[in-house]
């Protein structure tokens, strides 16, 4: 192993590269990743609406309808998530057909 001194420095702006694009830079979403990041959006809005859910059995004035909030980014992280579990098998499935 070098000795530190003989090691180039790393840059803090330095661009990372993956799958052959720079993160800092704007990549265009495929299907697959558009599901991704929905489902990612989808778990931080069922986060939210969790504590505000806490919040307001805390505060002892919540209406009924504010504990049915956490069910509509539910409903979309079981559609997505199920989506993303489904796609591995999907694509064994159609790589098999196409050899």
């Amino acid at each position: 192993m070098a000795p530190a001194a003989h090691r180039p420095a790393r840059s803090w702006n330095a661009a990372v590269v993956r799958g052959g694009h720079r993160l800092s830079e704007e990549v265009p979403l495929s299907g697959n990743t558009w599901v991704r990041q929905t489902h990612r959006w989808l778990s931080i809005v069922f986060t939210v609406t969790v504590v505000i859910c806490i919040v307001a059995v805390l505060a002892q004035q919540a209406p009924d309808w504010v504990f049915y909030l956490p069910l509509l980014p539910l409903i979309g992280q079981l559609v997505t998530g199920l989506y993303l579990f489904v796609l591995p098998y999907t694509a064994r499935r159609r790589a098999a057909r196409e050899s």
